[in-house]
């Protein structure tokens, strides 16, 4: 894997699951690279489903109006004018991102480079954005009642 930072989409992994999101016009895409690291049930969360997961919970805090600092234009063209997403799903999305923290093979990689705080560092921070939008969505659900 060609990695040139900790951010979430400073790595080729990343930018390759990017490049074919562009070929699917709906959500299915991203729910899927969740739906493969949620499903892991005591097993070590094999390269490069932890990266993909992590670009598709990126992707549904960008739609949700929160992305992240290295979000590509080529994902911000691609969120627009896409439906909202649910709760349950951003509940997937922060389910994924924090298997991903707890063990994966990408968590092992990173320590053994001395940039494992800051990595972490950035998925507690998708982590947060994820949770604030999470409970902004409900507020309005509950509002809305």
């Amino acid at each position: 894997m060609g990695t040139w930072g900790c951010r979430s989409f400073e790595n080729d992994s990343a930018l390759d699951w990017v490049y074919l999101l562009q070929k699917h016009d709906d959500h299915s895409f991203v729910f899927d690279a969740l739906k493969l690291i949620n499903s892991q049930t005591n097993a070590i969360l094999v390269e490069p489903a932890p990266t993909h997961a992590i670009a598709a919970a990126e992707v549904i805090a960008a739609i949700l109006g929160r992305p992240s600092e290295d979000c590509p234009a080529s994902v911000k063209t691609w969120i627009k004018n896409k439906s909202p997403i649910p709760p349950p799903i951003v509940a997937q999305a922060i389910q994924a991102v924090q298997t991903i923290q707890s063990d994966s093979s990408l968590k092992r990689l990173w320590r053994c480079q001395e940039d494992l705080e800051a990595w972490e560092g950035v998925l507690q921070d998708l982590a947060n954005r994820l949770n604030g939008a999470k409970k902004k969505l409900e507020k309005i659900k509950y509002l809305d009642v």
